[in-house]
């Protein structure tokens, strides 16, 4: 460690930093031999002094293919040594995701899911704060630039985490080498606070105090110049000249400086392997036997590649150490890579590739994990072999579920290399399609196609199309995918009913969504008789797509709605589904649409938890889009900024399917509570046109700039984009007005332009509607909508019919709505004291859904009225975000900050950030005050109506 001094100190300062909750990341980056690992191995035991968890691992250029490698070397041996009580208590949660990654929870815990990559980051990511809750965590990787994509990848998602965590993250890697990474590690280079230590070689005159300390007699400096200059300061070299010079009985005399002066780090290491060569027996053979295997390598798989017997092996490991071959103690490993990589070279290909072949079936034999058999499988020689395509397989598979499609990809193109043929080369084939889809490569979709051509069995062809279909489904290519499902229920005939019932559920999820497709979902749905559908999963899936589609159509709510049941049967589609499914949301969407609302926010409710427990992102953002329209419809304005918010923060800036919906509820919601700014900057950036050729999601957007046009008073852009949905929908067949009400805002922009008649037949045609499909939201709205053009006496008898069946849908905002205007209604009829109790009734209930605009014009016309409503200040509750206010509503619950984030898919810094400012705005200082703080939010809406006065002058 000398000339170390500067880089040992920031080491020490980071880790006391660390210990006290300021997690930092550390990159040593330097060339081989510089002394990455010595700092490594002085930080971890400093680390361990300071009382922290030490977690260590190194990337290991022969395994770089072993999914989660690295991050199995981290975690494996403190989770085994972990008592099995405090171990599942340490696995609570999202924990358990990570766990089951590694083995260590149960089954439930790995549930499938769409996004299992980030699953898979967001468990590890929880074990890791659950570790640092217990102790500070030391976690150093060593030679990064070897490690596989999937564990750079838990370290990117770690370190871009780490504020507030008692974590500190040492990074060591070579400059410019990288390994297939695809920019994982220019990710972590490029981290903010990401702190950058660059040891550099060592000085003449620290080499000459090195040399010194070797030999007892000293060195002449002749000598110390020449071994210098041969290996350029670069310590490992220096030492194992050094080293070799000793051995050979070669004095550090001046005279002998001529010798050293051709030597070469090439050099240096030939005479390493020269003094492996001149060991006793043995010696080469087990050195050679954990250059195959790798580092960390068990003792007596080495000593059976090596052909030795243990006792012998554990000899000879011994000698390997006092030769500065092999580090002392278990497991066996190199005192440097470049050990390991000279004898690795120094094999030749043939006896390489065999005793790679031995190593894999060495370690299948005593159960390692298959991505470590499968690793070594990659460097065999084909041969036709099934036994390798079979580990081959089931690696790839185990790679896919963790999420790690890359390494699958790299497996099965190696299993192709064996040329097995007939069904299991067919099989091969469709997995690597998927591997590769599942990776983003383009040649996925190529293998799947080339799998269907290829296999004769009816039953294997449909499940190559049903995946090929997902595949196309996935690339908004749903012509090929109704073509490809199409033909393969044809060819399946009869020969399997569940699998073709499965093949029609998919066909008509993928033909609905896209128009010149939608005649052969007409025609499939026409056949389709949910009377005499069952209760297996494929029909439970066909009633989810009748459902929704007719419902859509105008099938009456409460047929619709039995229908959605019957296919939810009590939880069993979203078990079987999961919540990233769009069937299930076909059935929890058809509920909504139908206006059975506290149903749907049942379920959804369900899929959140769902989502959660699977660590699902993307399940998380797709519940938390239909949820938050699902809130506008019941009134909750606050829930629905914050699911919203929470679903476009989870989905990212791509534009995802349920993105649209997210976006017009909070325009919806913004727009209620008067911000009309905020609502327009929320629109910003989804200047999306409504074409009829595409899909229906973006209605939402078209519907969220009528309902901001209608705000501001313009008439024209309003009418224009309320009747290019209803251009839309009149082309996709689609009736519903609880899917998009268009014709309402439309015939409210029309009024205002004077063009009353066209008005009035939209509000009709509303009205009836609500009344044919039993469906008494959009009756209420239709009602109210006919009320705002009529005026007088008609006004007040409209409005007297919208308010009940506004509150028979729990349509708890468009009540309030139609009170206030009933009450307002009255009043200019000059009977302002009947006005007075729908007033209250409305602003009261306008204040409950945080519908601040609306509260306010009711305030004003109970005023108008003769009564003396309390005038209330915007209190602490009713000032904090929609963020800040679920973080709070989550803390009275009585979660902990660490539940709060994992229900959240945050961090625990940040929601420490939301609790700080939400203690500020309400004037408190703890937890416990929160339920107290809330509930006075409630108070002041009860209050806001005021009493009634004695007398009011008339």
């Amino acid at each position: 460690m000398l000339e170390r001094d500067g880089e040992l100190a920031r080491l020490q300062r980071v880790i006391e930093e660390s210990g006290r909750g300021v997690g930092r990341l550390v990159l040593i980056e330097g060339p081989a031999g510089i002394g990455k690992t010595r700092l490594l191995d002085e930080a971890c035991q400093t680390g361990q002094a300071a009382g922290m968890e030490v977690l260590r691992a190194r990337g290991v250029a022969l395994e770089s293919t072993f999914a989660f490698g690295v991050v199995r070397q981290l975690f494996e041996a403190v989770l085994a040594g972990i008592p099995l009580r405090e171990r599942r208590k340490l696995l609570g949660g999202a924990a358990g995701i990570g766990g089951a990654l590694l083995g260590f929870a149960p089954d439930e815990a790995a549930r499938p899911v769409a996004d299992a990559t980030f699953a898979s980051l967001h468990g590890l990511y929880w074990l890791c704060f659950n570790l640092a809750a217990r102790r500070p965590l030391l976690i150093a990787v060593d030679d990064a630039h070897w490690a596989d994509a999937a564990s750079l990848r838990f370290v990117s998602f770690l370190a871009a985490r780490l504020d507030g965590l008692p974590v500190a993250v040492l990074v060591a890697l070579r400059p410019g080498k990288r390994n297939g990474s695809d920019g994982l590690l220019e990710s972590i280079q490029a981290e903010p606070g990401a702190e950058l230590l660059t040891p550099s070689e060592l000085s003449e005159r620290a080499t000459e105090q090195f040399i010194g300390e070797l030999f007892d007699s000293g060195a002449e400096p002749d000598f110390c110049r020449a071994c210098f200059e041969a290996t350029g300061g670069n310590p490992f070299y220096l030492r194992a000249l050094v080293d070799g010079l000793h051995a050979d009985g070669i004095r550090p005399e001046s005279e002998n400086a001529q010798r050293i002066a051709a030597q070469v780090p090439d050099t240096v290491v030939r005479a390493l392997m020269l003094r492996l060569s001149r060991l006793p027996f043995g010696a080469a053979q087990l050195a050679r036997a954990l250059a195959v295997l790798g580092p960390d390598t068990e003792l007596r798989d080495a000593a059976a590649l090596a052909g030795l017997e243990v006792g012998a092996a554990r000899n000879t490991a011994d000698v390997l150490a006092d030769a500065g071959i092999l580090a002392r103690g278990r497991p066996l490993r190199f005192m440097h890579p470049i050990i390991a990589a000279a004898i690795y070279a120094d094999l030749g290909a043939g006896e390489r590739s065999q005793m790679h072949l031995e190593s894999a079936r060495i370690l299948t034999a005593g159960e390692a994990a298959m991505d470590r058999c499968a690793s070594h499988l990659l460097a065999v020689e084909p041969s036709g072999d099934g036994w390798i395509v079979k580990v081959l397989r089931e690696a790839a598979a185990e790679a896919v579920a963790r999420g790690a499609p890359e390494s699958a990809v790299a497996y099965l193109n190696r299993a192709r290399r064996e040329h097995i043929e007939g069904d299991r080369g067919v099989r091969v084939l469709r997995e690597l399609g998927l591997a590769e889809f599942l990776a983003g490569h383009q040649t996925g979709l190529e293998h799947l196609r080339e799998a269907l051509e290829l296999t004769a069995d009816i039953r294997e062809r449909a499940l190559i199309a049903r995946d090929l279909g997902n595949a196309y489904t996935v690339a908004d290519r749903f012509a090929d995918t109704v073509t490809v499902i199409k033909q393969a229920i044809s060819d399946l005939g009869g020969a399997d009913h569940s699998l073709g019932q499965e093949l029609e559920a998919q066909m008509l999820g993928a033909a609905a969504l896209y128009l010149p497709t939608r005649p052969a979902h007409r025609e499939l749905l026409d056949r389709l008789d949910p009377e005499r559908l069952g209760d297996s999963p494929p029909e439970r899936q066909l009633l989810a797509n009748i459902a929704l589609w007719r419902c859509s159509e105008g099938m009456p709510a409460s047929v619709a709605q039995a229908i959605a049941e019957r296919a939810l049967a009590g939880g069993k589609l979203l078990d079987e589904l999961t919540s990233d499914s769009q069937l299930f949301y076909a059935a929890t969407h058809t509920l909504m649409y139908s206006e059975a609302f506290e149903r749907a926010r049942y379920w959804l409710d369900r899929a959140l938890a769902d989502a959660r427990a699977r660590g699902s992102l993307f399940a998380f953002a797709i519940a938390s889009a239909s949820r938050a329209e699902c809130d506008y419809c019941l009134g909750e304005l606050a829930e629905v900024q914050a699911d919203g918010h929470a679903a476009l923060q989870a989905g990212g800036t791509d534009r995802w399917v349920l993105a649209p919906m997210a976006v017009c509820a909070q325009v919806k919601a913004l727009i209620e509570q008067g911000r009309i700014r905020d609502a327009q900057t929320a629109l910003a950036g989804w200047n999306v046109p409504l074409g009829l050729d595409q899909p229906g999601m973006t209605n939402w957007l078209s519907l969220a700039r009528g309902r901001l046009a209608l705000a501001t008073g313009s008439w024209g852009a309003a009418r224009d984009s309320f009747l290019a949905v209803g251009e839309w929908m009149t082309a996709w067949g689609e009736r519903n007005p609880g899917l998009v009400d268009w014709r309402t805002g439309a015939a409210l922009a029309l009024a205002q332009l004077g063009d009353t008649q066209r008005a009035r037949e939209l509000c009709d045609d509303a009205i009836s509607l609500g009344r044919d499909l039993g469906q008494a939201r959009t009756l209420g709205v239709g009602l109210w909508c006919a009320a705002a053009m009529a005026g007088g006496a008609d006004a007040v008898e409209l409005l007297g019919e919208a308010v009940p069946a506004l509150e028979r849908a729990s349509a708890r905002l468009d009540q309030a709505r139609a009170l206030i205007d009933l009450g307002a209604a009255l009043r200019r009829g000059n009977h302002r004291r009947d006005a007075r109790q729908p007033l209250r009734e409305g602003v009261e209930l306008a204040q409950r859904c945080g519908a601040t605009a609306l509260a306010q014009r009711g305030h004003a016309e109970l005023i108008a009225s003769g009564a003396r409503p309390r005038r209330t200040a915007l209190s602490g509750a009713d000032s904090l975000t929609p963020s800040e206010g679920r973080v709070a509503r989550l803390a009275a619950d009585g979660l902990t900050t660490p539940e709060i984030a994992q229900q959240l898919f945050v961090t625990v810094n940040t929601v420490e950030s939301h609790l700080r400012r939400t203690y500020l705005k309400l004037g408190i200082h703890a937890r416990d005050e929160l339920v107290t703080a809330l509930a006075g939010r409630a108070e002041s809406a009860q209050d806001a109506s005021g009493a009634e006065p004695t007398a009011v002058p008339s």
